[in-house]
């Protein structure tokens, strides 16, 4: 029978799939199984290197070869002779060379282990939800095979399975036991687990029950067998106790009973009156502590535990005046809410804890037991007139220490009030509000407080960076605990090292200054020797007028396997969100920077600048398999949280009222608070609304965002034939979405067919007012951005503006999800007719940076052209304005498509109907950014500028030629005359810059 031998470990460059531990007992296992053990060395050496794989047998050849135990002599290498195990040692003659080679791969493949860190992982390593005590077990030995515990490892996974499993009923019963080896933990951990699960199956959904503030001792007595049989528990419970260093005392397992600092120290028990110890470490309670589980049908009064308050004292003290004020809810239990009334007790107000289920009190000296059976002392008593509405009441008030004031059963009934869930109501008549009907809301109740209700927000989270989660937004970088991105490339990678590319002298100091900030941070770091892999820095400017270090890392990307892991989709977002009341939206602060890269793959984000050569130590932006590396990352940190969405940085936390998204919030916050991560002082919180990838979030639903419809709504009126028919053209788009649209159009139409002069009519003018508001109201124009379909942008130039429409497939549809437009500034109408079309493009990827960044996406123009000065294919002479905005592109994975004119009717007619320039649009003034420097060096002195400018306005080649550049070329090359046709050819590379053209980057004039 043929064996066949195992997987190759590493057969190409880059990661292997399994560790060498893991691959080299598979290789024993086939040696085994084929009987080759008894095999010569050599042939077991030939066996070993051709399963390895092609990429570990070309390491092994350039490593110190194995000494045949025939050779005279041997040959000692560094790495040889620092090892510590000398019977292993590489070369040494007289082991056969098998074993030498497996030891030359075991010292090459088997990283270095550190005791400390793999004992801290297994410290660390606790139950998962869900997994069940063997596949815990299992994982525990295998992170203890590392941990050199040697005779202890039972102990120490038996310790860890005590203190980190997930469930309390486990680890009670492990603890009672007090001899416990490993083999009994996990056999006891696996029945109380079995037994959990099968209780669960056969239990059956019930009404939980509230248990009152003070309960009545109403149980029956134990008898003597089931009280000898909790003793020998809570002895063997204590036993535990004690071997774990429980203070008897108070209970702290800080410190013992001998600690003078033990709070119990001097106290009296409330329980059995002796001093040192607590109520709830008392012996004698033990047996007695017991609760009694009150129904809720049991809130009637009987004849022996209801009396009314002139059969409880003789002698009182005078009469107080006490009135209802309001009522709240407190909404801190789950189960059942608590309800609190403010009353005026002599003019003062207090607040009462409405508690249905206290015992009547029958002698000005009876005893009040907590639910602990500990007595509270009463320091005295006295009579009160209530008031609720327009009930009154005459009752006793006892006072106690401390605690919540108490509304008992017998005031409830006195003031008519019924309980109908978290609301009070007075009643009308007193058959309404029976014994029977205090227990239960009266159908008959009247006066509902329902409105006077409201909910305790002492707690609310408001401004967290106020609170206790200040530390979340500081101004440093954080660092995610327990992640490492790795980068892995294709098995054909070639590295490539590019050349700086020179950074201008006026932001040198600023680029300078953002590569200390960035080293300063531990983002970047100087590189220590040589790298195979170099790019160039690109540097763009902010917003703010500082400068953004970018890389450009196509080479990279290109050689780079991307891990597909799957991006949220929105629909399932969306979903999430149904229901939802309250939001909040965080914001990770620098969030790839936050990511920390593996050692072995920062070399190859590698960068050189004027300032030497840096590599990132964080994940960086532009590095392809960062979104899905980082999305992983962010699913794995808040996987199991409830209430919470994230997509990419944004994170998304929700709740269907205040508390819930409260509660959902803290734990969000104190997960990101543990991760290491940080968070930008720009984050949302307690919204009533939110804004989604494009989407706005209510209670009330989900709709486009405002802005998402602002260049139809403010899209001017039209000024010209052409502007009509550009209109016509874009409403005819939504011709489907708009009642009555042939009638609706037909003034405007009246005008467009007109041989008068165009003349805009008020009619006119109503009819284009009407198909806009019915394209943006009406009508569902705008279909909702889906992240996981296809992305086109088609963009388009005018003499008067730029536009720009984002459309994804819809079933075999192109629908249109969003439109943008605006004016050019004068300096940018002067630009030529490539430079506009590509400014288009430029100025709608970064206005959608939102939606394009991170992910792959067509770009649409109407200047064929661009289809090479914008990609990295085609000639290098690009003119200079494009071959900026090329590098600024740089960031963004697209391809570009050319699409013509007659096609491209949304985004011409938007370009030609352009929104007006405000002040807070987000876009550059590209011409500031982008000033041209031009040097020149002339060897004849006798050529002034004057003479220059004279030169350039008396030749009227030079002059039509910067015409044509400005205006656009003939469509007809038969209208050019032979002069021309030269620089017809590199139309696409040439640039006007004040009076001076320029091909590509170069200065070019021409001499008369």
């Amino acid at each position: 029978m043929s064996v066949k031998p195992p997987v190759s470990f590493l057969p190409t460059p880059g990661s292997p799939s399994i560790s060498w531990t893991q691959w080299k007992q598979l290789f024993t296992n086939y040696l085994l199984a084929a009987d080759l053990t008894n095999a010569t060395p050599e042939r077991k050496q030939a066996l070993l290197l051709h399963c390895v794989g092609a990429e570990a047998q070309r390491i092994f050849y350039t490593l110190p070869q194995p000494v045949s135990p025939t050779s005279s002599t041997s040959t000692t290498t560094p790495s040889t002779a620092a090892s510590t195990d000398t019977s292993d040692t590489t070369g040494t003659p007289g082991r056969d060379i098998y074993q030498q080679t497996l030891n030359l791969l075991n010292l090459h493949f088997s990283p270095t282990v550190s005791v400390v860190a793999e004992r801290f992982r297994f410290r660390q390593r606790g139950q998962l939800p869900g997994e069940p005590i063997d596949t815990y077990i299992a994982a525990l030995r295998e992170l203890a095979k590392k941990c050199e515990f040697k005779s202890f490892t039972d102990e120490m996974i038996r310790d860890q399975l005590v203190e980190k499993t997930n469930s309390s009923r486990i680890r009670e019963r492990l603890l009672i036991e007090r001899d416990l080896p490993l083999t009994k933990a996990i056999e006891l951990a696996r029945h109380v687990e079995v037994a959990l699960r099968e209780a669960k199956e056969l239990t059956t959904t019930s009404t939980p029950r509230t248990a009152a503030a003070v309960r009545a001792d109403s149980r029956p007595k134990k008898t003597r067998r089931q009280a000898q049989t909790k003793d020998s528990i809570s002895n063997a419970s204590s036993s535990d106790s004690s071997s774990s260093r429980q203070c008897y005392r108070c209970g702290s397992r800080k410190h013992l009973a001998n600690d003078p600092s033990c709070p119990a120290t001097g106290k009296m028990c409330n329980f059995c009156k002796k001093v040192g110890h607590f109520a709830k470490m008392c012996k004698q309670a033990r047996a007695a502590r017991q609760v009694n589980h009150l129904e809720e049908n049991q809130l009637a009064p009987t004849s022996s535990n209801v009396h009314t308050p002139s059969a409880r004292h003789t002698t009182t003290t005078p009469i107080a005046d006490v009135q209802v004020l309001s009522t709240e809810e407190s909404t801190t239990n789950t189960v059942k809410p608590n309800i609190f009334c403010t009353v005026s007790v002599n003019s003062v107000p207090i607040t009462l804890h409405v508690d249905t289920a206290i015992s009547a009190l029958t002698s000005t000296n009876i005893k009040v037991l907590a639910y602990n059976k500990s007595e509270i002392k009463v320091l005295g008593c006295f009579n009160a007139k209530f008031t609720y509405k327009d009930k009154e009441c005459i009752s006793t008030v006892y006072v106690v220490q401390s605690g919540n004031c108490l509304l008992g059963k017998d005031l409830i009934q006195g003031l008519r009030i019924t309980i109908d869930g978290a609301t009070l109501s007075c009643c009308a008549n007193e058959a309404s509000h029976s014994p029977t009907a205090s227990a239960q809301a009266s159908s008959t109740a009247i006066d509902t407080l329902e409105g006077e209700t409201h909910t305790c927000s002492s707690d609310h989270i408001t401004h967290p960076n106020t609170s206790q989660f200040s530390d979340l937004f500081t101004d440093e970088i954080g660092l995610i605990k327990g992640f490492q991105h790795k980068i892995k490339l294709k098995s054909d990678a070639q590295p490539v090292q590019q050349n700086l590319r020179r950074v201008p002298f006026a932001v040198r100091d600023k680029v300078t200054d953002e590569l200390l900030k960035l080293e300063s941070q531990g983002i970047i770091e100087k590189v220590p020797g040589a790298s195979d892999w170099v790019s160039p820095i690109v540097v763009a400017w902010k917003k703010n007028g500082k400068i953004r270090i970018c890389v450009d890392l196509r080479k990279l990307n290109e050689n780079m396997v991307v891990e597909k892991h799957p991006i949220p989709h929105i629909e399932e977002l969306l979903t999430e969100l149904q229901g939802a009341s309250c939001f909040s939206k965080l914001d990770l602060k620098s969030a790839y920077h936050q990511l920390e890269l593996h050692e072995e793959s920062r070399n190859l984000t590698t960068f050189v600048t004027h300032n030497g050569v840096y590599r990132y130590k964080r994940v960086c932006f532009g590095l392809a398999s960062a979104p899905a590396c980082f999305q992983k990352v962010m699913h794995s940190i808040l996987a199991g949280l409830p209430g919470v969405q994230c997509y990419l940085d944004d994170v998304v936390v929700y709740g269907k009222t205040q508390a819930e998204h409260d509660q959902n919030l803290r734990r969000v916050l104190t997960k990101i608070r543990d991760s290491g991560m940080k968070l930008n002082s720009k984050c949302e919180f307690n919204a009533s609304k939110i804004q989604l990838l494009g989407h706005v979030v209510t209670s009330e639903g989900i709709r486009p965002a405002p802005d998402l419809v602002k260049a139809i709504r403010d899209a001017p009126a039209p000024q010209s034939v052409d502007e009509i028919r550009s209109f016509l053209g874009l409403a005819g788009y939504y011709a489907k979405f708009v009642p009555n649209f042939a009638m609706r159009v037909q003034p405007i139409r009246d005008i467009q067919i007109s041989k008068d002069p165009f003349r805009w009519t008020q009619e006119a003018n109503e009819a284009f007012e009407q198909i806009k508001a019915s394209i943006t109201t009406e009508g569902e124009a705008l279909a909702l951005f889906d992240p996981t379909r296809e992305v086109y942008i088609t963009t388009d130039a005018s003499n008067r503006g730029i536009a720009a429409i984002m459309t994804q497939l819809h079933d075999s549809e192109e629908r249109l999800v969003m439109c943008a437009s605006r004016k050019l500034s004068q300096c940018e109408q002067k630009y030529s007719v490539g430079e506009k079309e590509a400014l288009a493009c430029l100025w709608a990827v970064e206005k959608w940076h939102t939606y394009l960044w991170g992910r792959r996406f067509t770009l649409r123009t109407d200047h064929k052209a661009l289809t090479t000065l914008l990609s990295t294919t085609g000639t290098g002479h690009r003119p200079m304005r494009i071959s900026r905005w090329a590098t600024r592109l740089l960031n963004y994975n697209y391809s570009v498509e050319y699409k013509p004119g007659r096609l491209n009717t949304v985004a011409d007619a938007l370009s030609r109907l352009p929104l007006p320039t405000s002040s807070d649009t987000n876009y550059h003034n590209y011409e500031e950014d982008t000033e041209s420097v031009c040097l020149l060096t002339f060897s004849c002195q006798s050529v002034s500028e004057d003479k220059l400018h004279t030169a350039i306005l008396h030749d009227n080649v030079y002059s039509k030629v910067s015409e044509y550049v400005v205006h656009g070329w003939p469509r007809d090359k038969s209208q050019l005359t032979d002069e021309f046709l030269p620089y017809s050819r590199i139309q696409n590379e040439l640039s006007l810059h004040g009076s001076i053209l320029f091909r590509g980057i170069v200065w070019w004039f021409r001499f008369p």
